[in-house]
């Protein structure tokens, strides 16, 4: 029986050569198969064979460490400080030294151009909207006066600041007819407290020089504000903390008019109190001057000066009645304020600032406002600056340390004061290095529509709060009820500070805030004048010239730019 081919023994199959180097199956069970069978012909004769090579380790291909990246806590700190450190100092060590210094060395972005004026189309001004403004109504108020030889009155029919929005008079101008609208100003025709930033239930006399209420502490600002410059002016304390008490007739509910007696609460005595200084626009009407960063207050009790409601000893004496309480505030250039903001931003500057640092750099002056109509008045309607979250932490500081990179809402105004004189006599300068108000140090509610603008009207104004019966007089010159005495030695007269005032500050004029009247309305019809070209030049009319745009189909007013 012939053998049946196996998988040792087969032949190999058709058309395949056999390997003469191929090792050869060995058959026999008892033999241990080698990992590589000896062969003849893999040495020489005589010669020993060679020995088996080690097998090479497995070699894992290996990749670049990864490169730790930094928070953006640290990007930003590290862009803050590649400002003022030099090149070699950025550098870090490490195997991404390099990657690390390209990285804190980024090319300056292109600025933003300024934004430009917002317009709306309004329909054609009434025959009624070319007359001139009228002043509010005034009704008897419940507090007397004849005490102090003043008639207090309550202003109705008249729009107050308040929900995040400004109100202005305004009236329609034939002359200017692609703006349409003027701002304007109602009698009287002087320096004088605002009818519209005063508190409601702050009682006003006719001239709208003095104030008192009958309530807790109301404030009021000026229609005149500080913005560059020297300024004075002076508070007379009709009514105070010496003042005899008396009654005042406060009227019952409407509901029981005809049956209940008017109530009648005793006022005054040791219950008035007044307070003074400057505020800003984000300062609110129904709290005493100084209770926040953006205030600064002369208390009457032991003259204590107050800021973010914090009475310091400053005086060491109380301000009574017939006392004339003098301020003088300097606020350094305009153009200086600007540098000194954008010093701060751009070397950390975001896109949420890419705006300010455009208008900082053009120093435009843009209006955002629209007319409207209320109580059959034209009103101008903008948008008004808000208290800042960032100022909270200012105004109520934790335990920790203060931030290396504070935010651009508490920057200072370097070399600005606030001075103080009584009965002409300068007593001290209880403030200096004031907070800056230049957007975006200020701005407006952005969820409604507000842009971080400059209106021209931003700043520090002159203003009183009183309570509970206290009234005050204010006079803004250009006389004087106590002429202020020049300061005869900076360093001997400066309290409670341990800076000096520059010498360009002490050389400036001080100037009444009765100038800065006049300047305001100049400024507002420069505005007007600038507005009104950049419409001509930018509207879809211009084609048809001022004739066409004439028609009432023209953009309305929307802003101003500054030259």
């Amino acid at each position: 029986m012939a053998d049946t081919p196996t998988a040792d023994n087969a032949p190999p199959p058709s058309g395949s050569t056999s390997n003469p180097h191929s090792p050869s199956p060995d058959t026999s069970s008892s033999s241990i198969p080698q990992k590589r069978p000896y062969d003849s012909s893999d040495s020489k004769p005589n010669e020993p064979p060679k020995p088996l090579e080690p097998p090479k380790p497995l070699m894992l291909k290996s990749k670049p460490p990864r490169e730790k990246k930094d928070s953006w806590k640290k990007k930003e700190a590290a862009a803050a400080a590649s400002a003022h450190v030099t090149s070699h100092a950025c550098l870090t060590t490490g195997p991404s030294s390099d990657s690390t210094a390209k990285k804190t060395v980024t090319p300056p972005q292109p600025a933003l151009p300024p934004p430009g004026l917002q317009r709306w189309r309004l329909p054609k001004p009434q025959d009624a909207d070319y007359e001139a403004a009228k002043p509010p109504l005034l009704v008897p108020s419940n507090v007397p006066g004849a005490d102090i030889g003043c008639e207090f009155f309550s202003l109705t029919e008249h729009p107050k600041n308040r929900r995040g929005f400004r109100y202005i008079p305004c009236t329609a101008s034939p002359l200017l007819p692609l703006i349409s609208y003027l701002q304007t100003e109602v009698p009287p025709f002087q320096p004088r407290f605002a009818f519209e930033d005063t508190s409601a239930q702050v009682h006003l006399t006719r001239s709208g020089t003095t104030l008192t209420t009958s309530k807790g502490f109301r404030m009021a600002r000026s229609n005149v504000c500080a913005r560059e410059g020297n300024w004075y002016y002076e508070c007379k304390i009709v009514r105070g903390i010496n003042s005899p008490p008396f009654t005042a007739s406060t009227p019952p509910p409407p509901t029981s008019a005809a049956q209940s007696p008017p109530i009648t609460a005793p006022i005054g005595g040791g219950d008035a109190h007044v307070r003074l200084g400057f505020a800003r626009r984000e300062a609110p009407l129904d709290a005493p001057v100084g209770f926040d960063p953006y205030s600064y207050g002369l208390r009457d009790v032991n003259g204590e000066k107050v800021h973010c409601s914090r009475p310091s000893t400053f005086l060491s004496q109380s301000l009574v009645t017939g006392d004339v309480i003098g301020f003088q505030i300097y606020l350094p250039p305009l153009a200086q304020q600007r540098a000194d903001l954008l010093s701060s931003l751009l070397p950390s500057s975001t896109t949420a600032h890419a705006a300010a640092v455009s208008i900082l750099q053009s120093g435009d002056v843009i209006r955002d406002r629209i007319p409207i109509r209320y109580k059959n008045q034209l009103y101008f309607e903008q948008f008004e600056y808000q208290p800042a979250k960032e100022l909270e932490e200012y105004m109520n500081p934790s335990t920790s340390s203060a931030p290396k990179n504070p935010p651009i809402a508490v920057q200072k105004l370097k070399g600005s004061f606030i001075r103080v004189y009584k009965n002409g006599k300068l007593v001290g300068t209880p403030w200096t290095d004031l907070l800056a108000f230049l957007p975006p140090c200020s701005k407006p509610n952005s969820a409604v529509g507000g842009r971080e603008l400059d209106d021209g009207f931003v700043g520090y104004y002159p203003a009183v709060s009183v309570y509970r019966g206290g009234a005050v007089e204010v006079n803004f010159g250009p006389e004087w009820w106590c002429p202020p005495e020049a300061p005869q030695d900076v360093d001997t007269e400066m309290k409670d500070t341990g800076e000096n005032e520059s010498d360009s500050a002490i050389l400036l004029p001080l100037r009444p805030f009765s100038d800065r009247y006049n300047e305001q309305i100049a400024e507002d019809i420069l505005y007007d004048l600038i507005d009104e070209v950049d419409c001509f030049f930018t509207t879809d009319l211009m084609g048809l010239g001022l004739a066409g745009a004439a028609q009432g189909t023209s953009g309305a007013k929307k802003g101003g730019r500054k030259t």
